[in-house]
């Protein structure tokens, strides 16, 4: 099961936790029904997604947050590389 965590700040700058999802697997439909789950709930679609470049999380991102700019994160990447190469 993957945990997915929607963290932001708030006016002091401070993490906050705005949603979370304990999902079943990480396919493409996991993700997608999560975010529309979120965007029905609370109406806002995120401005920056930040994520670990995942193809199936980049997917639903784009499907369900059509206004939203992924970016992925340096580290995440990295260590693909490494794991990968």
């Amino acid at each position: 099961m993957a945990l997915s965590l929607f963290v932001g700040f708030d006016r002091n700058m401070k993490n906050i936790i705005f949603a979370q999802g304990l999902l079943i697997d990480e396919s493409k439909e996991s993700h997608s029904w999560l975010f529309s789950q979120i965007l029905e709930t609370t109406g806002i679609q995120p401005t920056v997604i930040l994520t670990d470049s995942d193809p199936a999380v980049d997917a639903a991102v784009k499907e369900i947050f059509t206004n939203t700019y992924p970016i992925h994160c340096a580290f995440h990447i990295t260590q693909n590389l490494h794991k990968n190469l």
